[in-house]
């Protein structure tokens, strides 16, 4: 028998994977909008950085934070449940996804960005393995 929302363990299951990925987003969004130059420091020279190169990661970031924010509401509204569980498995698979690329086109990069294609598997694997044992309305 299929489980479903109203299986106690899987919607708890559900719930606090939106919570956690929607706080994650939040999280990384927020550093990157609101500290775009700190934030790219980890990878470059900061100080020959451009208005345009510091509006493009403030607008990646918040569109990050904006997303968890979706997802992690998502986490206690049962109507928006599966849509954030999708877009939740969507934006931790794009990201695993396009890093993998970036290691086979560009090379290996340092190793916080190898932290985070690691917990950007875990999410993606997690929300894939709740999405095919969950039956949502």
């Amino acid at each position: 028998m299929a489980r479903t929302i109203g299986n106690s363990k899987m919607k708890k299951s559900i719930m606090l994977y939106l919570f956690l990925g929607g706080l994650t987003l939040i999280a990384v969004g927020s550093f990157i909008s609101f500290t775009p130059s700190f934030y790219l420091a980890q990878f470059i020279q900061t100080s020959e950085l451009s208005a345009d190169i510091l509006s493009e990661m403030r607008g990646m970031g918040g569109t990050m934070s904006v997303f968890g924010l979706f997802i992690l509401v998502g986490s206690f509204k049962t109507k928006l449940t599966k849509t954030a569980l999708s877009m939740s498995i969507l934006i931790f698979s794009s990201f695993f996804v396009f890093r993998c690329v970036g290691i086979v086109v560009d090379g290996m990069p340092n190793n916080a960005i190898l932290a985070a294609l690691g917990l950007e598997m875990v999410f993606a694997g997690l929300g894939i393995t709740l999405w095919l044992n969950r039956r949502l309305p």
